[in-house]
């Protein structure tokens, strides 16, 4: 799943970076509405990358990953203020300047949006919105909760602001911004309660794609009119020469136009190939029923001052692993340090053992215990 999950980040970040060189590069008026929609697709990227720390920088394969696991988990909640913020003001760029929003909305959103930026930097220290759990491992902190109302009470403000001036938007832009709503609050909603799969950034960089095809048509509306009001004053000149050059202009943007649409279908044929042959697995179903993963009585953990934990059996080391507390190793014990073994004894395979759990400060802890024996086993971890 970590695979799928960098997959799905890397092309948040491609599909963002594709319609962002778009505009910068594409010889057309930078308007307002642009220029938000570039700075959107910036942050999203930054978030993405964020999120990428998450599943490929746990433990301590590399020194640095604990600083880049660090800095990657705050910049992901960092830039949700501005992110949002942005779209409050792209919102505002698409109602025109007939309407002025008023000055205490902008408080509010800004203030939200400051409330985000600053819980985010204090969690490095006070683990509000995430902390660090030793082994260098990724852990939801303990106002999780605060890092989701906040982007709600923004998004809350954009759904009352294109309800109080729906009139002067379109049925079609209505639709766009609302889908730039509703679908990454509810992959987030549904991320939340299944923690393991990156949704939100895929949900932003879908959004956002949609937004964009909007925002190519009514370019292409516009271009259109232009051209027939170019055309009539070229017939009226009677300007061969003229009226040729417009005519040529008309097929190239004719044909930029469907070049465009190509390279979008390239770039979603691109997320599918990855998602399904990134890492590809098979397993011949003779081979899975005589393959059995087993270990001896007389094996064991020792926790180690980096976080590990070593595997040893029969005495010797076998190598270290950084979460002993999987499926996999659940019936080979844990001990603080090595002359802890020489004080207990391995537990026998038909020992009853299983998982125990309590809740401290409403966060969920579980621990292995011995019901044979009646004794622990290891330490306590979150759930």
């Amino acid at each position: 799943m970590r695979s799928v999950n960098i997959s799905l980040d890397l092309y948040s970040c491609l599909l963002c970076l594709i319609l962002m060189c778009y505009l910068l590069f594409s010889h057309t008026r930078r308007t307002a509405s642009s220029r938000c929609f570039i700075l959107m697709c910036t942050l999203n990227i930054i978030i993405s990358l964020g999120d990428i720390t998450n599943w490929a920088c746990e433990g301590y394969a590399k020194p640095w990953f604990p600083a880049v696991l660090n800095a990657g988990s705050m910049l992901f909640y960092f830039c949700i203020g501005p992110l949002l913020l942005t779209f409050t003001a792209y919102i505002c760029a698409c109602l025109g300047p007939q309407v002025t929003v008023h000055r205490g909305f902008w408080y509010v959103e800004s203030a939200l949006c400051g409330a985000q930026m600053l819980f985010s930097l204090l969690s490095l220290w006070n683990g509000m919105y995430f902390t660090i759990l030793p082994g260098n491992v990724y852990s939801r902190g303990s106002a999780l909760w605060l890092a989701l109302l906040v982007p709600f009470l923004m998004f809350a403000g954009d759904s009352v602001l294109l309800a109080v001036y729906r009139k002067y938007l379109r049925r079609k832009d209505i639709f766009f911004l609302v889908c730039y709503i509703v679908l990454p609050m509810a992959l987030n909603s549904f991320q939340v309660f299944h923690y393991g799969i990156a949704l939100l950034n895929t949900g932003i960089s879908i959004s956002l794609l949609l937004i964009f095809i909007n925002i190519q048509s009514e370019r292409e509306l516009q271009l259109q009119k232009q051209e027939k009001s170019h055309l009539l004053i070229t017939f009226q000149n009677s300007d061969a020469t003229t009226l040729s050059y417009r005519l040529i202009q008309m097929a190239n943007r004719s044909k930029q136009k469907y070049d465009l649409i190509l390279a979008f279908f390239c770039s979603l044929c691109i997320v599918l190939s990855t998602l399904f042959v990134f890492e590809p697995f098979y397993l011949d179903p003779e081979i899975e029923a005589i393959t059995v993963s087993s270990f001896p009585e007389d094996s064991y953990f020792v926790k180690l001052d980096d976080g590990f934990y070593m595997l040893y059996v029969s005495g010797e080391e076998w190598g270290s692993v950084i979460n002993p507390y999987t499926d996999d190793f659940k019936h080979i014990p844990i001990y603080p340090e090595q002359s802890g073994v020489l004080r207990s004894s391995s537990p026998k395979r038909d020992d009853t053992i299983d998982w125990k759990y309590k809740s401290v400060n409403g966060k969920c802890y579980k621990r292995l215990y011995n019901y044979t024996r009646q004794e622990w086993i290891g330490e306590w971890i979150p759930c």
